[in-house]
């Protein structure tokens, strides 16, 4: 059983013989389908298994997703993106910062503090800091790749993008580039 409610909206999945809920549609030219989606932002879209989408342009695929933010997209399984132009995939990521991202790995969260800040391949990172990259071993702060591993991790270079030299600090582990 589904409903479309939103003026141009689309809703279907479900199982009228076992009264399994579809899909809910109710934003306009919203589009939900699967088990228990639903779509209430205006021209969002919600497809997948107990999937959400309440903000405008939204986009949620998966299970237990949710795009809450303008413009936001979740996805894999237990994510939440609720910063405006957020997105997050993986597994249990929540993405709170306006033009942030969570690609991968799983726990992690960008508090809303941390504005156009991304998390790459890691587990049970909490982002603070606007404009950050933080993966599972290293993170980028202003021009520079800060490592937070107990060893020195090894570099290499395919594709230079200007840097002619880098250098590692015994003691700091900080990593700097030179530009030509």
């Amino acid at each position: 059983m589904s409903t479309a409610s939103g003026m141009s909206s689309h809703a279907e999945g479900g199982d009228s013989i076992s009264a399994i809920e579809g899909g809910y549609a109710a934003g306009i030219g919203s589009h939900a389908e699967g088990l228990l989606t639903t779509s209430v932002g205006d021209y969002s879209h919600a497809e997948g298994r107990q999937t959400v989408t309440t903000g405008d342009g939204s986009h949620s695929e998966g299970y237990s997703t949710s795009a809450g933010g303008k413009y936001s997209h979740a996805e894999g399984k237990y994510t939440t993106a609720v910063g405006i132009a957020s997105h997050t995939s993986g597994y249990y990521n929540i993405a709170n910062a306006d033009y942030s991202q969570v690609l991968g790995g799983s726990e992690n969260t960008i508090n809303a503090s941390a504005e156009g800040s991304a998390i790459i391949a890691a587990s049970g990172i909490t982002a603070t800091t606007a404009y950050t990259l933080y993966t599972g071993s290293l993170i980028w702060v202003d021009g520079h790749i800060k490592s937070i591993q107990t060893t020195l991790p090894t570099i290499n270079i395919e594709d230079n993008k200007g840097i002619t030299a880098a250098t590692l600090s015994e003691t700091s582990t900080d990593i700097k580039g030179k530009h030509r």
